[in-house]
């Protein structure tokens, strides 16, 4: 950093008689970011928690707020299907640090261009993710009927089939 000393106003006829006021200012140098990369972010998957935890893989910057909102409502808890979810990022720049005016910030690798200044010098970004609709059922392949047990046999003494075989519409 540079350190600039001045001098103001000094009425030379009384420089011995009066003190004089000296100014000192620092400069401080600015690294503007451009990139932003943010790892951890994982998409909605319905039935699953909603993440809330991300990384910021570029220096001088940090991730003050991560956010999840579905129809313009913040929104915690498991993701549900067939649903339009919207994070927000917030990323707060370090002292000597500026977020420029176009940033471009990159989620899990998906490259976002712009953003919203905040007034506290921070930048928040928007990415939207829909959740798949659910599978629809169509058929329950019925397994081989259980025969021949006698009243009171325990259940641990029936043999049962290992699996069912469903079918849904996708399949």
């Amino acid at each position: 950093s540079l350190l600039l000393i001045s001098l103001q106003e000094i009425d030379y006829a009384s420089a011995f008689s009066a003190p004089i006021e000296l100014v000192v200012s620092e400069e401080v140098q600015t690294e503007q970011i451009k990139e932003v990369g943010i790892n951890g972010v994982t998409v909605p998957t319905a039935g699953e928690e909603l993440d809330t935890t991300a990384e910021c893989t570029t220096d001088g910057v940090t991730i003050s707020e991560l956010t999840w909102k579905k129809d313009g409502q913040v929104v915690n808890g498991k993701a549900e299907f067939n649903t339009t979810y919207e994070v927000s990022v917030t990323l707060t720049p370090a002292e000597n640090y500026a977020i420029a005016d176009t940033v471009n910030v990159s989620i899990e690798g998906m490259t976002k261009k712009g953003s919203v200044k905040n007034d506290d010098r921070s930048v928040t970004i928007f990415y939207e993710y829909t959740t798949p609709k659910a599978k629809l059922l169509e058929e329950i392949k019925n397994p081989e009927a259980v025969k021949e047990i006698e009243n009171g046999t325990k259940l641990s003494e029936i043999t049962l089939p290992d699996t069912i075989e469903i079918k849904t519409e996708d399949e």
